[in-house]
């Protein structure tokens, strides 16, 4: 039988190409993501339940996926002369640029905050571009045409889901010091959202179903479950976030899988790519030219795997045992900035617009093209001779590190097993991030000096880590050497840009020690940071009443209260406080002149105090109505008031404070009312002072006895003393005499009837 030409196999005609790369099952599950609802659910799950053994699970993954993936790029646009050249301004120009950034990212905490938010931004970008380019690929595969419009249409399909993405991370407050946002409103993102889903629908309907007429529902299913892949990936997450109070996009679960999932896409695609450009797709060894090397993909992951762990894991090492550089600063930096360059590089080399590519994955004829392909001289797989002996010594080396990196990791992560955290310590002792671990678990043994040392020794290896010296600070005010947190806050400033959370606690240190200005000025930068800081409003508002500043202090009280109230049930705000500050702010009202606002506030102020059945706050808050309404010029009402406020008190219910007792009886004789009313008020202030369980005020004190030897100059010694005599009954009658009888006259002898002779 006669054998049929080479032609006749690779023809178009003669053998129609299949659907598929490695079968329908793999490439839809792994190319196109099908998988991404079970694994995003379990990633969550575990997550909240696991978080320990997902992190430590997620490191040694990054060994066989993550890494590799990126160490594709590098294989791809390096691994031949010709490639290479092709590539320079990338390959070359950009690579010696992002090598100058990292270099200077291990100095400047600022650079290496924007780089590693430029690479958390940008990555998910980069996934939307694969998903995308793939999509696109597998519907010009299966007999697509498309237009100029058409594919922008659906390019936008992933444009606005990577938009919505953009959206809620930047309108999430960070609390990371190498995670920077830029602060998009909560409302606006949430507005801009449904922007981004009607754009998503719009184009997706208008692309897809052009899509469809040509070509049907079947053969477009790769592109179809891409499409769902997006939206399970950024469209959903985002609404969780935005919508509800499940956050998807900060759990590091959620985080891990895509990285994961995306990795497993890009060594699918690329290694497909890499086995047609040997000539050997499923075997097709007619394809191979006789001079071509055939397609070992042991070869070709081993490459990936050693390549990617000499990407990431030697440097930061190196950097950390030779330099003492903070291990996690640099390992931060090594991340972002190998993740950029392959962004760059990833986003010139794969063009379905270049030639041989479109060869090799759109099934179009171009057999010279790859047969040339596979005669191109490799760099990485057949170095020359003289270069052997170094690969031979360098992979084991890195392997071993790379295993001693896994195992520093492993005993990190037991963040409350200290032994196991001074372990990791032990492999690598500068790390600040491992020192914070360690002094928390130090926290959790009851062991303070340990935890302190951790702290300082964290500190040293890296003096702008902002979590340290937080806890650093913290760890002195505990200590209660408020001169040294005083001290430490001041350094920390001079090296980090304050925070709003330390601010609060520098004014309040610097409060203590009397540096009144010293605080204020902190509060007030705190709220220029985050005008949500209600600590800072409070604070702000009791040091402005105390300089009776009472104006500034009112929009104070009434900030903090609003921001209480607008976190609803998640404030830790709890009811009685926040009584206490109604009250506070009624007073200050009062003080400021503002005796409407004042009477408004008080009465919602009582109304919480009676909710709550606080007795004590209930006093409170009818002594300070009475004050409002005495100056209101509601004398009636005040009285009530301050009858019902020392009931109260006289009751045993709550504490009988003197200086009630005092303000009673000069109301009493502001209205000029009855002397002998005024003077038993002061009788029973004066007999609360001088007794052992009432409060001692030399000046109260002092103002009372005063006013008592006035009183009894006009009142006559028979009066004063039948009052003193019967104080029990005369402070009942204070207490339930009506207004219109505080005025009227009693002869001295109706007074000695109406009182007991017997002393109270």
């Amino acid at each position: 039988m006669k054998s049929r030409p080479v032609s006749s196999v690779t023809t178009p005609q003669s053998v129609e190409p299949s659907r598929w790369f490695y079968g329908s099952g793999f490439d839809l599950t792994v190319g196109c993501g099908a998988w991404s609802v079970p694994l995003l659910a379990l990633g969550y799950y575990a997550g909240l339940n696991h978080a320990q053994a997902v992190s430590i699970v997620f490191y040694a993954l990054a060994l066989v996926m993550n890494y590799p993936h990126y160490m594709a790029t590098i294989y791809r646009a390096y691994r031949t002369r010709e490639d290479f050249s092709k590539y320079k301004i990338f390959t070359l120009h950009v690579t010696v640029l992002v090598v100058l950034v990292l270099v200077l990212a291990h100095f400047s905490y600022q650079l290496l905050a924007l780089v590693f938010t430029l690479y958390l931004t940008w990555s998910p970008f980069h996934y939307t571009g694969q998903n995308f380019g793939i999509a696109l690929m597998f519907a010009r595969r299966n007999g697509v045409k498309t237009t100029p419009s058409l594919r922008r249409a659906f390019y936008l399909i992933f444009l606005a889901s990577y938009g919505m993405f953009f959206l809620t991370v930047h309108s999430l407050t960070s609390a990371d010091q190498y995670i920077l946002s830029l602060g998009i409103s909560p409302t606006i993102a949430r507005i801009l959202w449904f922007a981004m889903a009607a754009i998503f629908l719009g184009a997706a309907t208008y692309s897809v179903s052009s899509f469809v007429k040509q070509v049907g529902w079947r053969k477009l299913s790769p592109t179809l479950v891409l499409v769902s892949t997006q939206v399970v990936w950024f469209a959903i997450p985002t609404a969780l976030t935005l919508f509800t109070h499940i956050d998807l996009l900060q759990a590091r679960s959620t985080a891990g899988i895509l990285a994961v999932m995306h990795s497993a896409q890009y060594l699918w695609i690329t290694s497909y790519y890499a086995r047609r450009e040997a000539g050997d797709e499923h075997g097709n060894e007619a394809a191979r030219s006789a001079s071509a090397p055939a397609w070992r993909p042991f070869t070709y992951f081993s490459i990936l795997v050693i390549g990617g762990i000499a990407l990431f894991v030697p440097g930061p090492w190196l950097a950390s045992r030779l330099a003492h550089i903070d291990f996690m600063s640099s390992f931060l930096a090594f991340t972002a900035l190998v993740n950029i360059h392959h962004f760059l590089l990833d986003g010139a080399i794969w063009k379905l617009r270049d030639g041989r590519i479109a060869a090799l994955l759109l099934n179009s004829s171009a057999l010279k093209e790859k047969i040339e392909a596979g005669m191109r001289q490799r760099w990485l797989e057949r170095p020359r001779p003289t270069l052997r002996w170094l690969r031979v010594a360098v992979v084991p080396a890195l392997i071993l590190l790379a295993g001693l990196d896994q195992l520093k990791f492993y005993y990190g992560a037991q963040v409350s097993n200290t032994a196991n955290l001074q372990r990791a310590q032990q492999l690598n002792p500068y790390d600040a991030a491992l020192q914070v671990r360690l002094a928390r678990a130090f926290e959790n043994d009851g062991n303070r000096a340990g935890k302190r040392d951790a702290l300082e020794h964290a500190l040293q290896i890296n003096p702008t880590y902002r979590a340290a010296q937080v806890a650093l600070a913290r760890t002195i005010i505990e200590s209660g050497d408020f001169a040294g947190a005083y001290t430490h806050y001041q350094n920390m400033f001079s090296r980090l840009e304050p925070d709003a959370d330390s601010l609060v606690n520098y004014g309040i240190i610097a409060a203590q020690l009397r540096h009144d200005d010293e605080a204020i000025s902190a509060w007030q930068n705190a709220i220029d940071h985050d005008p949500t800081q209600v600590n800072a409003h409070l604070r702000l508002a009791y040091a402005f009443s105390n300089q009776k500043r009472f104006k500034e202090a009112v929009l104070h009280y009434e900030k903090y209260l609003a921001l209480v109230a607008s976190e609803g049930a998640q404030s830790t705000v709890q009811g009685p406080f926040v009584a206490q500050v109604v009250l506070q702010l009624a007073e200050a009202c009062r003080l400021s002149d503002s005796i409407d606002e004042a009477l408004h506030f008080n009465s919602q102020g009582l109304a919480m105090a009676q909710k709550l059945r606080d007795n004590h706050m209930l006093a409170l808050a009818l002594m300070q109505s009475a004050d409002i309404r005495s100056e209101k010029g509601n004398d009636s009402e005040a009285l009530a008031d301050y009858q019902r406020a020392l009931t109260l008190e006289n009751s045993g219910s709550v504490p009988n404070r003197p200086v009630d007792w005092l303000r009673f009886g000069q109301f009493l004789q502001r209205v000029k009312g009855d002397q002998e009313l005024v003077y038993t008020c002061l009788v029973q202030a004066q007999s609360l002072l001088n007794s052992n369980t009432g409060l001692k005020d030399a000046s109260t004190l002092d103002l009372v006895n005063v006013r008592i030897q006035a009183l009894e100059a006009g009142l006559g010694k028979p009066v004063c003393q039948a009052i003193r005599n019967g104080l029990t009954a005369a402070t009942a009658r204070v207490l339930t005499i009506k207004y219109d009888q505080v005025t009227a006259s009693l002869a001295p002898q109706a007074v000695a009837t109406k009182v007991s002779s017997k002393p109270s």
